[in-house]
C-alpha cells in the first residue's frame, strides 16, 4: 500500500507502508546499506520510502541492540557536578557499579553486563547477566563483593534498570 503526503517544502512524497511481517527485513536491510550514520539520519533515510505505526520506535530498539551501533555511537559524556571526590586508597574501597546492554543473546543465553570499576586501580570486573531483574543483579554483585570485598563506597547506575531496594542498598 502507497500513502502520499506533502513534505515540508510542499512537493508531494509517495512512502511504502510495509506490513508488519515485512518491516524487521526492511529494517535489516536498510541498516546493512545505509547504517551506521547515526540514528537520526537512519531514521531519515528510512521515512523517505517507508512508513508503519511505531516505526521511529523500531528503529531505536535496532540501533540500540546491534553492537557495531553501539561502538560507534558517539556519547557525549555527562558533566560531573563540581565537588570534592573522595580519593579511595585501598583497592575495592570505592567501586563505580553499572549495567551494560542489551546486547545481541550470545550462545549461552546472555544479554547484559554487569560492570564494577575500583576507583583507586581503575580495574574492571564484568560479570555475564541473561537478564537484569533485580535477583540476577544482586546476585551478580554478591558475586563480584566475594571476589572483592565489600566496598565502603558504591556509585551506581542502577536505578535507571532496577528498582528493588534489595539491589539498591
Amino acid at each position: 500500500m502507497k500513502k502520499n503526503f506533502l513534505t515540508n517544502s510542499g512537493i508531494e512524497s509517495c512512502v511504502l507502508v510495509v506490513p508488519k511481517e515485512c518491516r524487521q527485513s526492511v529494517l535489516v536491510l536498510a541498516h546493512n546499506n545505509f547504517g551506521h550514520m547515526g540514528d537520526k539520519k537512519f531514521k531519515y533515510v528510512i521515512a523517505q520510502k517507508f512508513t508503519w505505526p511505531g516505526m521511529m520506535s523500531d528503529i531505536m530498539k535496532l540501533c540500540r541492540s546491534r553492537v557495531t551501533c553501539q561502538k560507534q555511537s558517539k556519547v557525549k559524556p555527562r558533566r560531573a557536578p563540581m565537588g570534592i571526590t573522595p580519593i579511595a586508597t585501598e583497592l575495592f574501597e570505592s567501586v563505580v557499579v553499572d549495567l551494560v546492554g542489551p546486547f545481541s543473546r550470545s550462545k549461552s543465553g546472555y544479554k547484559y553486563l554487569l560492570t564494577m570499576i575500583c576507583l583507586a586501580s581503575r580495574y574492571p570486573e564484568t560479570l555475564l547477566l541473561k537478564s537484569i531483574t533485580a535477583d540476577e543483579v544482586a546476585e551478580g554483585l554478591v558475586e563480584l563483593f566475594c571476589r572483592h570485598g565489600v566496598p565502603r563506597q558504591r556509585e551506581n547506575n542502577l536505578r535507571v534498570h532496577c528498582s528493588n531496594s534489595c539491589v539498591l542498598n
